[in-house]
């Protein structure tokens, strides 16, 4: 009998080892802020500007920023891009939602973890990623709230934002910025427009992060881009 208890009391410990950790991921959970308004994301017409539909499947920039921040920290990074695909606006939204699977296929991200959520309308994560050129390297880890608006049967639209809950290594003082994808008609064939900012105050200036920053921040945002419109294809066939 005390050998089948302690079989039973093994088993049992086993279990919560590897079950655990499922269910804390899987825990509901509600927003606890509102998520950030961004506006500037959103496509006002139905035909997207010129630039992007001459250029399909090239990311155009629209604006970007490093310099100081107007609130707390010692640097700021900002960048928007915008771009028109023939990729299907579904694949778009598969990849763009699957949280934990972007360190698979958006680079400098290597680690997502989803902490809870709320019926697939706000998720917490916890993120690490690693920046590392010029000579410049440094990880960064941090929970991020994510808000999801799911609006693809309505009116062909998916919104998914994010804002920093906490930086874990204190690194950032702010973190946000979000994604916006919507189905477009062009030449008679449905196209997909996608808009991409990005927004990163750090708490400190690095020594090489400025220089890094302005150097290839606008082509690490352009990769992004390209990194999930490529998700995106293969989600789609």
């Amino acid at each position: 009998m005390a050998r089948q208890a302690h079989i039973i009391v093994v088993f049992l410990v086993v279990i919560a080892i590897f079950v655990a950790p499922t269910l804390i991921a899987q825990q509901q959970c509600e927003a606890p802020v509102s998520p950030p308004d961004m506006p500037e994301l959103l496509l006002q017409n139905t035909v997207p500007p010129n630039e992007v539909t001459e250029n399909i499947g090239e990311p155009m920039l629209v604006d970007k920023y490093v310099g100081k921040p107007e609130g707390e920290g010692e640097i700021m990074v900002s960048g928007h891009m915008h771009a028109v695909f023939s990729t299907p606006l579904q694949g778009f939204v598969s990849a763009a939602q699957d949280l934990e699977a972007h360190p698979e296929f958006l680079g400098r991200l290597v680690e997502a973890e989803i902490l809870c959520s709320d019926n697939d309308s706000y998720v917490r994560t916890r993120q690490e990623l690693s920046f590392r050129v010029l000579g410049f390297g440094s990880n960064y880890e941090h929970e991020l709230h994510y808000f999801i608006t799911d609006e693809v049967e309505s009116s062909g639209e998916f919104t998914i934002v994010w804002k920093l809950a906490e930086s874990l290594d204190r690194k950032h003082t702010d973190i946000y910025g979000g994604w916006y994808f919507r189905e477009v008609n062009l030449g008679g064939r449905p196209h997909t427009y996608v808009a991409y900012k990005t927004i990163s105050v750090f708490r400190e200036n690095q020594f090489g992060l400025r220089t890094a920053l302005n150097s290839f921040g606008e082509r690490d945002i352009r990769n992004v881009i390209l990194d999930i419109d490529a998700e995106a294809d293969k989600r789609s066939r």
